[in-house]
């Protein structure tokens, strides 16, 4: 994830292993709906546990995102822990160094 940017995706963990992710976007929703206060744990708001491993490509990463509706996501290992995070600004970064690379 790049230094300047907030955090939107949240690892729910069990184990020490990924087991779904809250986005910003879920606590946001919550948040506005006081009357949910103290009844609503991670388990209610968390979505399937999505990630990519540290071997797939900046295309699927950026695929990955734009279906799931998220700006970033964790990156696992093959054992399920999560171990960084891949967002849109890493990939641009990426992309672009590749390029001016080529040239």
């Amino acid at each position: 994830m790049s230094e300047n940017s907030r955090q939107e995706v949240f690892p729910v963990l069990g184990d020490g292993r990924l087991i779904g992710i809250i986005t910003l976007e879920d606590l946001l929703i919550v948040a506005s709906q006081p009357q949910l206060e103290g009844l609503v744990n991670a388990a209610d708001v968390m979505r399937a546990p999505i990630s990519l491993h540290l071997d797939e490509n900046l295309r699927v990463a950026f695929e990955t995102m734009l279906a799931q509706g998220v700006r970033e996501l964790p990156a696992t290992d093959d054992e399920g822990r999560v171990i960084g995070f891949v967002d849109e600004t890493s990939i641009a970064h990426a992309y672009m160094a590749a390029r001016n690379k080529g040239h």
